[in-house]
């Protein structure tokens, strides 16, 4: 089971503000800050709706997210290869 990503109301913010500026599209955004581009019209309706109320949730920040992500890859990649290793032998 995958861990839900969480976000910091600066990052959320930080990705609107790319948003609204109109130089790229939501989806170039998206990518670019690797979530799903449903994920920034939904903090956009967020915002609209409830202003300063908007993104009281605790977060997380996006890079501690992405490092723990990498981190189980890395050991899943270890794994596999200790499994290898013991069928090769």
């Amino acid at each position: 089971m995958t861990k839900r990503q969480r976000f910091t109301k600066q990052f959320k913010l930080e990705a609107l503000k790319l948003l609204k500026s109109g130089e790229q599209s939501g989806a170039e955004i998206a990518r670019q800050l690797g979530i799903r581009r449903n994920i920034l019209y939904k903090w956009q309706q967020e915002l609209t709706d409830k202003a300063d109320a908007a993104f009281q949730g605790p977060g997380c920040n996006a890079i501690m997210y992405r490092a723990e992500c990498l981190t189980q890859w890395v050991l899943c990649i270890a794994c596999s290869q200790a499994m290898l290793s013991t069928t090769n032998e």
